[in-house]
């Protein structure tokens, strides 16, 4: 019989290690709320997850979710990911931080690289997550991913 924080680490570490929201956890592990905050708190300790302002994969909405530590790809291929995803829809930099799990300073520093990359843009309009207007990157072209 798995222990509480077992059956936690299988189910955050199973497939693609999606990050959860506390109540999608606590949903796929049949347990309370406070019952999954608690033990993602205490997976955060042991440094196997970090909890992140972001998108649950399991539900959409924009929360503090649980996400495993892993290789990731870089800054610039997790954010040309979300905009393509997200297709002629604009994020600015800090949105762009919360839905790829790295700092504001590190994604502002991979739009500058952006301009580089066919079929993404850039432009002054409402930032589709956090709707203020200010510099927003964007997929203009391409499949969704």
């Amino acid at each position: 019989m798995l222990t509480p924080l077992a059956l936690a680490r299988d189910v955050l570490f199973a497939g693609a290690a999606r990050p959860l929201c506390h109540a999608c956890l606590a949903r796929a592990l049949g347990v309370g709320y406070g019952e999954a905050r608690e033990l993602a708190f205490s997976l955060r300790l042991t440094g196997e997850v970090t909890l992140v302002p972001a998108s649950c994969d399991a539900c959409g909405r924009r929360r503090l979710v649980v996400r495993v530590h892993g290789d990731l790809p870089d800054v610039l291929t997790r954010i040309v990911r979300c905009l393509v995803h997200h297709r002629a829809r604009g994020y600015c930099a800090e949105c762009l931080a919360g839905e790829v799990h790295c700092l504001a300073a590190e994604a502002a520093h991979a739009l500058d690289r952006l301009q580089r990359v066919p079929g993404l843009a850039q432009r002054v309009d409402r930032c589709a997550g956090c709707h203020r207007v200010l510099p927003v990157a964007f997929a203009s072209t391409g499949d969704r991913g």
